[in-house]
């Protein structure tokens, strides 16, 4: 699978551009940055500022365990990565 490499920029534009709440929106480019990248957690803090690595583990598990029982935010998250052209 030939995929080109994402960046947390281009996750978080995507993010914005189906997400309207702030705090929602930081939470489902922190998931998508963790789950397509290949960053490490203590990359990801210093990218989100105010968050440890546990932290960042801790909400991409909730946003995991959310995004199956929500199936609203789970839609949302689909699109998003269909509109980055991520394979699921």
């Amino acid at each position: 699978m030939a995929q080109m490499q994402l960046s947390p920029d281009n996750i978080r534009q995507a993010v914005a551009k189906k997400t309207k709440d702030k705090k929602l929106s930081r939470k489902i480019s922190l998931y998508l940055i963790r789950k397509h990248t290949p960053l490490r957690l203590e990359e990801i803090a210093v990218l989100f500022e105010k968050i440890s690595k546990a932290g960042v583990s801790a909400l991409y598990n909730r946003v995991e365990k959310k995004r199956i029982t929500d199936k609203r935010l789970g839609h949302r998250i689909k699109e998003i990565e269909k509109m980055l052209k991520i394979e699921t």
